[in-house]
């Protein structure tokens, strides 16, 4: 991620849970840009494999291991880009990690698999659901992140709504008045019903940063 940049040239710094480039602090609205960019590439890669199988051009059980190997890919580098990079990641965050993957695997695409083998989709649903498994990575990168910051310090967190968006009665449950402990927050795309289409918005900070 952070793309069209040197890796030299990028760093994480984990005082401040932020990437920094060529020395400043790279801004919060540049990392979600990141993260939408990682789900679009990935909402495209995904359809592209469907949409072999509906030309026939793979079988099921082979749509299904290509699908669930870029469905794992793209959420390892959703992983990976939360935490501050592979030398960041610790065993809390390749649980949630692992949670996630397992989650899709097995409660979502297990499904959708017996669905096409029973001809219950059309190509177009198809389709449409393979993008909703794109948008799974968003879930990831703010799961992750929630428990890097907890990790590295942070102590308070504070959620809000992207007033450009519609929001889902769970979401607008999960909006806090200022700041609260962080493991109060719930992670944007996590227990409700926007999934990976949620456009809340979470920010941390430590209690030091207000004395």
């Amino acid at each position: 991620m952070l793309a069209g940049t040197q890796p030299s040239s990028v760093n994480y710094d984990s005082r401040a849970g932020q990437y920094r480039r060529n020395g400043r602090f790279v801004s919060r609205a540049t990392v979600l840009k990141e993260v939408d960019k990682e789900v679009a590439r990935t909402e495209v890669r995904l359809q592209a494999i469907t949409r072999k199988l509906i030309a026939k051009k793979v079988d099921l059980p082979t749509w299904e291991e290509e699908f669930a190997i870029a469905l794992k890919e793209a959420h390892i580098r959703s992983a990976l880009f939360a935490a501050g990079g592979k030398d960041e990641m610790f065993p809390r965050a390749y649980g949630h990690l692992g949670a996630n993957l397992r989650t899709q695997y097995r409660s979502h695409l297990d499904k959708f698999a017996h669905s096409l083998a029973n001809g219950d989709m059309t190509a177009k649903q198809a389709l449409n659901r393979s993008k909703l498994y794109g948008q799974s990575v968003r879930q990831t990168f703010f799961d992750v992140e929630r428990v890097t910051r907890e990790k590295e310090g942070f102590t308070l967190g504070k959620r809000s709504l992207d007033p450009q968006a519609q929001h889902c009665p769970s979401c607008l449950r999960y909006v806090t008045d200022g700041w609260v402990g962080i493991s109060d927050i719930v992670a944007p795309g996590t227990a409700c019903e926007c999934r990976g289409r949620c456009r809340c918005r979470v920010v941390y900070a430590r209690l030091r940063d207000f004395v």
